[in-house]
Formats: C-alpha cells, sequence, structure tokens
C-alpha cells in the first residue's frame, strides 16, 4: 500500500514555527537570567546539613546540649566553590557559647566564634573565606562549647561574583536545539517523510525523553559509581588546570596527594570538565555529560542498525531497543556508571555491525570496527577488554575469511586507524600500567562469591526472556542467517556468564581465566557483550512480526515489550530510591575513598593528613611553603648536605624539582610513597620549586591523536550527513 506524504510546508506555516522556537527560546532565556541573578550565595538549611544532637523547628537549627569529645553538633553538607572571595554569615541567638569550625581547602581553615546573646537579641557575625584554588570538600561545623540554647536563623555564604554558572550553560544548549528545529522546518519538504516515518521517529524520541528524565530533573541520586565518576571529572578539571595536557596525575584525589587518571582512559570526560573550567557545578556537568551519552547511543544504534537491517526504519526500532535494554539502564541509572561503561557502549554496535560487514557481507566496513575499538579504548578498559575477546572469537569462528585478501587488508586498515586515533590515550596508558601502582586493588578475590543483588539479577533474567523468545519467534518467521545464529549465541551465552548459575568456579581453575575473572571483578561485566545482541535479535523479531494478524505473533511482541517495560520500571524504581547525593547544584559529597590507582603498597593513613616531613629538623629550615594541585613553592635552609623534604604528595613518574636559577634537584619516592627532593646546602635562603611534568612525547602522542581524530570524525560524519540528506526518506 503506497504510504501518504505530507504536503509541503506554506511559507505561513514556516514563518508560525519559526516564531514560536524564538518565542519559546527568549522565555527560556528570561527565566535563566532571572535565576542566575541568585547564584552569588549558599543558603544552609535543614536539606543540605547533617543533624547530630541537633534538632530542626520552624526552619531554624536549635542545640541544647554540648556535643561529646568534641564532636560537633551539626554540619553543613560539603560543598564545592571555585577559586574566590566568599563571606560567611551567620545569624543566632544563643544561651551558651559555641563556634563554627571552617575548612575550604587543607590550608584554608579557621573558625568564627559564637559569644553568648542576651535576652531575645540576635547577632550577625560573619567570617571571610578566601580559596587560591576551587574546594571540592568545603564544609562547616558547629560546635557547642557550653550548657543553654543555640538557635541559628539564618547560615549562608555570599560571593560577589556568581558562584555557578548553569543557567547560561541551558541558555546554550536552548539556542543549539532552537537552531536545530529551525534548520528542520527550513529543509522539511526536501525529508518526504511518510506518516510511519514520523511515528518511527516519535517512538524513538519518546525513547530519549525516558532515558533523559532522571538527568534533568532536581538533584542527583547517589548510585553506586556516581561518586567515583563525578570525582573523575573534577580530576580532570583540575589536571587541566594544573596545566596538564593530558591529564595523566588527579590532583583532588586521596587528601590531594593525587592519583593517577592515566589508567582509566577518560577522553570523554573532558567535556564534562571543560564545563566546570566554566563553572558549571558538578551534577549539572555530570548530567549533561549522561544526555550527551544518550544521543550519542541513539544515534550510534540508528546508524548502524541502518547498516545491518538495511532499513532505517528497522534501525530505529533497534535503536529504541538498545536505548531501553535493562542493563545498558542499570549501567546508566542504578549503577551510575555512565561516564565509563555507559560510553563504552555508544560503539558496541560499531564494532559487531563492522565486523558483520568486513567478515560476512564483503562489504569492507572497516572504519565501524576502528570507530568502535576506538571509542570504548578511550572510554572504558574493562569494556574494551570485553569487545576485543568477543572480536578474536568472532574472527576465530571466521577464519576462513582471513585467508580473503580484501578481508585480511580490511582488518589491518581498521587496526592501523585505530592506533593512529588512540596512541595519544594507549601511550601514557601502556608507559604507566608498568609503573609500581597499586594494582592488586583491582584483583578482587570474592568474584565466585559475589553478592546475589535482586534487582540486578531480575534484569539478567528479562535480558535473557527477551533473547530467548526474539529468537524462538524468528526462527518460526524467517531465515535466520549465520551472522544472526551468532549474534544470538553472543548475547545469550554473555547473559548466562553475568548470572549466578554459571559455573566460574569451574572454569576459575584454570590460572589465566582466573586471573582474567578477578580483573572482571563482578560477574554482571559480562552482560556487556549481550546488550546489542538482545536489541537487534528482538528488534529483528518485533519487525518481522508486526504485519501479522496471528494471535500468537502479536503476543510475542507484547510480551517483548512488556519485558522491556518491566525492565524500564524496575530501574526507575532503584534509581529513585536511592538517597540524593546533590540536593541543591553546590552541596554534595563526591570525595570517595579510591585506592585504586594509587603507588604499590599505599595504606589510607598515610594521606590523612596534608604534612610533609624534614629528613633532620635540625638541619632544615622552611621559611615559606605554597601547594597549588601538584605546584609546590617553597623556601629553605639546610645546613648539610643529603638533607631532604617530603611533600604531600604520593610519587609518580613525571615530578621534577629545580632551585631559583632552574637547576634540577633530584626527586624520588620516599617514605609513605611521597615525593622527596633532595636539597642545596646553602645557609642563605633557596628556593625550590616542585611540578608534575607531562613527558612531551605524550603530549605529541596525544595532540596528534586529537588532530586525527577531528579529521577523521569530520570527514566521514559528513558524508553520513551528505548520502542521508541525499536518500531524504525513511524506508
Amino acid at each position: 500500500m503506497k504510504e501518504k506524504k505530507y504536503g509541503k510546508l506554506s511559507n505561513k506555516a514556516k514563518a508560525l514555527g519559526i516564531l514560536t522556537v524564538c518565542l519559546i527560546f527568549v522565555c527560556v532565556c528570561a527565566i535563566c537570567l532571572r535565576l542566575q541573578n541568585r547564584t552569588n550565595q549558599i543558603v544552609f538549611g535543614e536539606k543540605n546539613l547533617e543533624l547530630k544532637t541537633a534538632y530542626a523547628i520552624d526552619g531554624n537549627i536549635r542545640s541544647e546540649a554540648p556535643s561529646e569529645s568534641e564532636d560537633y553538633t551539626f554540619a553543613t553538607k560539603p560543598f564545592i566553590l571555585p577559586a574566590g572571595d566568599y563571606m560567611i554569615e551567620l545569624v543566632y541567638m544563643s544561651s551558651a557559647p559555641g563556634y563554627i569550625y571552617v575548612q575550604g581547602n587543607n590550608d584554608c581553615v579557621f573558625s568564627i566564634d559564637l559569644p553568648v546573646t542576651y535576652g531575645e537579641n540576635q547577632i550577625i557575625t560573619d567570617g571571610h573565606l578566601s580559596l587560591v584554588v576551587g574546594t571540592d570538600k568545603g564544609r562547616m561545623k558547629f560546635y557547642q562549647t557550653g550548657d543553654g540554647l543555640i538557635e541559628i536563623k539564618k547560615l549562608r555564604i555570599m560571593s560577589d561574583n556568581h558562584i555557578y554558572n548553569d543557567y547560561y550553560v541551558i541558555i546554550g544548549l536552548a539556542a543549539l536545539i532552537s537552531i536545530a528545529l529551525i534548520v528542520i522546518i527550513l529543509v522539511f519538504n526536501r525529508l518526504r517523510l511518510s506518516r510511519i516515518g514520523f511515528s518511527y521517529i516519535g517512538l524513538l524520541i519518546i525513547a530519549m525523553i525516558l532515558v533523559n528524565i532522571p538527568f534533568c530533573i532536581k538533584g542527583t541520586y547517589y548510585e553506586v559509581d556516581t561518586q567515583a565518576h563525578m570525582k573523575r571529572i573534577e580530576a580532570i578539571a583540575q589536571g587541566i588546570r594544573d596545566g596538564q595536557w593530558p591529564v595523566l596525575i588527579g590532583p583532588n584525589y586521596a587528601n590531594h596527594y593525587g592519583e593517577l587518571v592515566a589508567l582509566q582512559p577518560g577522553l570523554f570526560l573532558y567535556l564534562p570538565a571543560f564545563l566546570r573550567l566554566l563553572n558549571v557545578t558538578v551534577p549539572t556537568a555530570y548530567n549533561i555529560c549522561m544526555i550527551f551519552v544518550n544521543i550519542a547511543t541513539a544515534v550510534a544504534a540508528v546508524v548502524c542498525g541502518e547498516r545491518y537491517f538495511t532499513s532505517l526504519r528497522w534501525g530505529i526500532v533497534a535503536a529504541v531497543f538498545y536505548l531501553v535494554e535493562p542493563f545498558r539502564l542499570y549501567v546508566m541509572m542504578a549503577l551510575g556508571a555512565g561516564a565509563g561503561m555507559g560510553t563504552a557502549l555508544i560503539f558496541l554496535p560499531f564494532l559487531l555491525v563492522g565486523l558483520h560487514e568486513t567478515m560476512d557481507r564483503g562489504g569492507f566496513r572497516w572504519k565501524y570496527i576502528t570507530v568502535g575499538l576506538w571509542g570504548m579504548a578511550c572510554s572504558h578498559v574493562m569494556g574494551f577488554a570485553l569487545a576485543v575477546l568477543v572480536m578474536i572469537i568472532y574472527i576465530l569462528f571466521h577464519i576462513k575469511q582471513l585467508f580473503n585478501k580484501d578481508v585480511f587488508i580490511a582488518l589491518v586498515k581498521a587496526a592501523f586507524a585505530f592506533i593512529i586515533l588512540t596512541v595519544g590515550v594507549l601511550a601514557p596508558f601502556i608507559g604507566y600500567y608498568f609503573t609500581d601502582w597499586n594494582r592488586t586493588a583491582l584483583q578482587w578475590t570474592d568474584f565466585y562469591h559475589f553478592p546475589v543483588e535482586r534487582v540486578r539479577e531480575v534484569l539478567n533474567v528479562i535480558s535473557l526472556l527477551v533473547i530467548v523468545i526474539s529468537y524462538i519467534a524468528l526462527r518460526k518467521t524467517v531465515h535466520i542467517s549465520r551472522f544472526g545464529r551468532g549474534i544470538f549465541l553472543t548475547g545469550f551465552i554473555s547473559i548466562l556468564m553475568s548470572l549466578p548459575i554459571f559455573p566460574w568456579f569451574l572454569f576459575g581453575k584454570i590460572p589465566a581465566v582466573d586471573s582474567f575473572l578477578s580483573m572482571m571483578q563482578y560477574p554482571m561485566r559480562f552482560h556487556f557483550a549481550a546488550v546489542l545482541p538482545m536489541a537487534f535479535v528482538a528488534a529483528e523479531a518485533v519487525c518481522s512480526n508486526m504485519d501479522s494478524r496471528r494471535k500468537h505473533r502479536k503476543a510475542v511482541m507484547c510480551s517483548i515489550v512488556g519485558l522491556l517495560g518491566l525492565g524500564v520500571a524496575a530501574n526507575y524504581i532503584t534509581f529513585y530510591n536511592a538517597e540524593k547525593l546533590f540536593d541543591d547544584p553546590v552541596t554534595g559529597e563526591i570525595n570517595t575513598l579510591m585506592e585504586d590507582y594509587l603507588p604499590g603498597g599505599t595504606l589510607t593513613e598515610w594521606y590523612d593528613n596534608d604534612t610533609g616531613e624534614f629528613s633532620d629538623y635540625d638541619k632544615v629550615e622552611a621559611y615559606s611553603y605554597s601547594k597549588i594541585n601538584t605546584h609546590v613553592d617553597c623556601t629553605y635552609t639546610s645546613s648539610d648536605d643529603g638533607q631532604y623534604m617530603e611533600f604531600p604528595l604520593f610519587y609518580y613518574e613525571g615530578y621534577a624539582a629545580c632551585d631559583q636559577n632552574g637547576i634540577p634537584l633530584k626527586v624520588e619516592k620516599g617514605e609513605h610513597n611521597r615525593v622527596r627532593v633532595y636539597l642545596n646546602k646553602s645557609y642563605e635562603i633557596q628556593e625550590l620549586h616542585l611540578s608534575f611534568v607531562v613527558k612531551r612525547t605524550y603530549k605529541l602522542l596525544f595532540f596528534f591523536s586529537l588532530a586525527a581524530c577531528v579529521v577523521w570524525f569530520t570527514y566521514n560524519i559528513g558524508f553520513l550527513a551528505y548520502r542521508a540528506v541525499r536518500s531524504g526518506r525513511i524506508t
């Protein structure tokens, strides 16, 4: 049956559409600018305070008994502030003395005394907080030192400038969306979309809204890896401020001792890190990153689905199923790992479809393989390891095709292009992987006894049922290709491997397998390789039975959609049952105990304080000291040779020191893995300048790969867009 086309838009309709978009944009700008004017202060209330012996009444905080063992009565939740000058304003009335202890960074701590008031009088007191660099662990604690009632009427931090610029970013995003809508209105006549085509696009838009709702609402929820990924974003932002290109050391980790981030490839985290440099808050930068991950996932799934099914409609259905696949949603929401494994899942379709096109169809889409491997290598090491394992197994099952000259050359091209695009990320990763770091922290010994989580296993079972039902429905409807059977087996076996019933304890008796499993840490990660197979098999089953009038085939479609809906509901329930990590844009805890990538043997108590050591306090005397991220400047005198200072920085290859004349000083690993610098003997005051320096080789390779990526993707995306506009129809 011939589909009815929409007619062309009249000039009046175009003008009305453009005017509507512009009016909405103006309204968004007005609202955002009004809200932005209120971002010069933080008001602390019950929602962003931790109450111990204090309690809230009528919006005020009351404390009637002194804390025991010098423990605080109440405290603010940690706050994140950029560099700048702030004033702390406190309005209170009290019949007992007390004080507020203020901590910005380790080098910015002081207290504000709270003397007794008389009668119903209130006192307004203030203190000044000056941050040379931003803080991600600011905090105020209240101590009551006598019996009586203390009532806090108002507590806030004020700044002359805007503390954050979130609403300006929202205006920028609204501008981009408005431009996109206007372009669509102007080129509508060339798209030649049918009614069915619009319904498919509408389905994809609904799925996009569904998966992005958690990242558009106010507040960020505490999930397993959310803090860790926020900390990674902050580490890259601080590393850029520190002058590192690429960022190899996260200077804000481990009480500002620093941690290796070169072993956690995070090329795509530079986007939210740049937002942090623009003074966007951590939760907003994180949520924008997650929205972009979902958008990129949809685009990748549509492109690869259209290539695999040779139908854009089927590709859109596959993209919808890929977006709402239970494990992918679990990664993005309940696990909070969207900045790592969630980003890697953007590129899984390119790898599998590229292998299929190259090995089975002879299409030689080796560029898809390159993009898939590049994206996973630059976002998630474990996902990349699993992808390489799947690729090797796939090639072994198609070993005969390797003797085909064209196929072999295509794979060589893919490997060569992959190296060119990723050498800037791989070089520092390989360089630091073989140094002395705490790799044993990543070797989990409880893989075989990993605790069973009800929601996680329910999602595994849902995915297993979907892929099995879809495959059975396909067997009765169409002839399944060799690749179709292979992709089903890949998904089916991967899901089984992630279930508690899989006999890993038998395979773990092989030393190599045991080492690999301990690196994988927990079975659920094997589900990674099943996300695309489940989505594609389910999409093919639904699309193949869509026009069927048989009841049992309609039941198959409904069961698949129903199971996926159950997975979405389970993920939403788990997500919203978690505690809030950020109640407002700047108060939330992102400092987590991350000891995976510290120097080998490091103990937590080694970085409890932010002080260094002298070799001999009688022979070395310090006169001034300044530490900003990995940079240390100090002056000293030393009365003997061989004396040294140890600074509150963990030692990694790359630290260098010099004196006031630029003459290098010897740097090595000291006690407790601290940076040790040997001093010049001198009775006159000497200068010492210490910093972490990225090797020139790493810098050149990083910018070379970055330039190669820009050229590669500009050309290929431009070509795809040109082809899409030329085709102009959803078939």
